[in-house]
C-alpha cells in the first residue's frame, strides 16, 4: 500500500499537470459543477480509487469524482489512453474496462478518418458511461460504439451462454437487451433512466441477471 506523503504527491501531481498531459479528452475541475451530486474541491480521483481497494460501495462519492471531469472529443488523438489517467493507482479490476474503453475510442477514431459517414463519438454518452465503470467492471464487459449514434455500447456474457447488450445513451438513458447466444433470441429488453446514484444501485438488479 502506498505510504499518505506518496499518495499526496500523486493527488497534487494530479492536480497541477496540464489537461493534455493527463488525457486529450478529460479535463479535471474540481470545482465544476454537474447533474449528480456535487463534489467539493476534497474530492479526488487518486484518493478514491486508493480508498476503493478497501471498500468498492461508495457509489456516491464515485459519483462526485466524475462529476468533476468534463468529456470532450472535439480534438481528441487516437494515442490517448484513459487508463494513463488512473495510472499507478490501485485500480483492482477497473483497469480492465478503462482499457476496453481505450480500445473502443482509438479505433473509432481510426476508422472515423476513412469513413465520414459515422457519428461523432457522443461526449455525453461517454461521461454517462464513467459513472456506470464501477458497476459494469464486474462484468467484465466488451466495449464498443455505435456508429449510427455514437454512443457507447457495453456486451456482457451471461452465466446461462446468454448475450447482454446495454446502449448508454446521451440523455442518461440505458437501452438492454438480454438474448440467447448465437439464436439471435431476445429473452428480456428494456430501458431505464438514471436520474442519480440510487437509481444506479436499482439498475444494478437488471445486471444481477448476469
Amino acid at each position: 500500500m502506498a505510504s499518505e506523503h506518496s499518495t499526496n504527491n500523486k493527488i497534487n501531481n494530479f492536480t497541477k499537470k496540464p489537461q493534455e498531459q493527463l488525457f486529450s479528452y478529460i479535463n479535471y475541475s474540481p470545482t465544476k459543477r454537474t447533474q449528480f451530486t456535487p463534489c467539493s474541491e476534497s474530492c479526488n480521483v487518486y484518493a478514491f480509487i486508493q480508498n476503493q481497494e478497501k471498500d468498492d460501495d461508495d457509489i456516491d462519492e464515485w459519483f462526485r469524482i466524475i462529476n468533476t471531469m468534463t468529456v470532450d472529443f472535439s480534438k481528441a488523438k487516437e494515442e490517448s489512453k484513459l487508463s494513463k489517467l488512473f495510472k499507478d493507482v490501485g485500480m483492482g479490476r477497473w483497469n480492465k474496462t478503462f482499457l476496453q474503453i481505450d480500445s473502443a475510442v482509438t479505433s473509432y477514431l481510426s476508422e472515423s478518418t476513412v469513413n465520414k459517414h459515422i457519428k461523432p463519438i457522443s461526449d455525453e454518452s461517454a461521461q454517462f458511461l464513467l459513472y456506470l465503470v464501477p458497476y459494469f467492471s464486474k462484468h467484465d464487459p466488451s466495449v464498443s460504439i455505435d456508429a449510427d449514434t455514437g454512443y457507447f455500447n457495453a456486451t456482457f456474457k451471461s452465466h446461462d451462454k446468454g448475450l447482454m447488450t446495454i446502449l448508454i445513451s446521451d440523455r442518461n438513458e440505458l437501452y438492454y437487451s438480454l438474448a440467447e447466444r448465437g439464436r439471435k433470441i431476445v429473452k428480456i429488453s428494456g430501458s431505464a433512466k438514471i436520474k442519480d446514484p440510487h437509481d444506479l444501485i436499482k439498475f444494478n438488479k437488471v445486471l444481477s441477471m448476469l
